[in-house]
């Protein structure tokens, strides 16, 4: 799911590579997690909790790429790169 935009702000060379595919991966992960929280909790809250859902999610999707660069930097460090 995050594939495609983070292809736009990386050169092709690295879209094979193992890091760029694992962090992608884990991107989408945690961005599925938050979203299954969400579709759970939305059947038990009232409605203005949906505003602060939908809020505190753009608000995410502002800054996912900073956890992206993050988390690529914290693995290459592991790697020992």
């Amino acid at each position: 799911w995050t594939i495609i935009p983070a292809r736009r702000n990386y050169p092709p060379e690295i879209w094979a590579t193992d890091l760029f595919l694992e962090t992608n991966m884990v991107v989408t992960g945690v961005w599925t997690f938050l979203f299954a929280i969400a579709a759970v909790v939305a059947s038990f809250v009232p409605a203005w909790v949906h505003i602060v859902f939908g809020v505190s999610y753009a608000a995410l999707g502002t800054v996912s790429h900073r956890f992206g660069s993050w988390y690529s930097v914290r693995r290459l460090k592991a790697m020992g790169s």
